[in-house]
């Protein structure tokens, strides 16, 4: 967290500051960053008033994915990967709790297998920046106009999709996509 924390602080991604750490007990003071979450302000106002917000969490997003990586000593987030592995898994999680346990279907594990991993090896192949891995409504706080990111401990390496595919599809809210999206030039490692 404290690494992950400084490296984001150091790229002008807002979070919270670290007022005081008794690393021995475990304890970190942190910056209160208000009681409103970007749902909270979604479902209060709208595009009209949550537009300037989404803004500021894509150029946030930008922030993280543009700025150069300093050397990965000490940063853990900068080690971290996603792999072929973890997104099997994370599919894995999808087949057992949605397909069989929610929707009753019976799954062929075979052929899912054969699927899930040809799958996770092309996201795999998309260029790797660093990523939030929650980069949602939920976990963008919005505190006098400004948005700040929490929840950022599990940051790493990953697609470099992965964040704005988040914010875009987010579970809590339903966006309005071409104004999020529509103007989005994509980033030069996209091409």
């Amino acid at each position: 967290f404290i690494g992950v924390q400084a490296h984001f602080k150091e790229i002008g991604v807002r979070v919270p500051e670290i007022y005081a750490l008794d690393e021995e007990a475990g304890v970190i003071l942190l910056e209160d960053c208000g009681d409103e979450s970007l749902e909270d302000a979604w479902r209060g106002g709208g595009w009209e008033e949550t537009g300037p917000h989404y803004d500021a969490a894509m150029d946030m997003m930008a922030a993280m994915q543009e700025a150069p990586s300093p050397p990965a000593g000490g940063r853990i987030a900068l080690t971290r990967r996603f792999d072929p592995e973890f997104f099997t898994n994370e599919l894995h999680h999808t087949r057992k709790y949605a397909f069989e346990s929610l929707l009753g279907m019976e799954t062929n594990e075979r052929i899912l297998n054969a699927a899930f991993r040809e799958l996770c090896e092309e996201i795999c192949r998309i260029p790797f920046r660093l990523t939030h891995r929650d980069y949602h409504s939920r976990n963008l706080m919005v505190l006098d106009d400004a948005v700040f990111a929490i929840d950022f401990q599990d940051a790493r390496m990953g697609p470099a999709t992965y964040d704005l595919a988040s914010l875009a599809f987010d579970s809590y809210v339903d966006l309005p996509h071409r104004p999020l999206l529509g103007d989005l030039r994509p980033p030069p490692f996209l091409g």
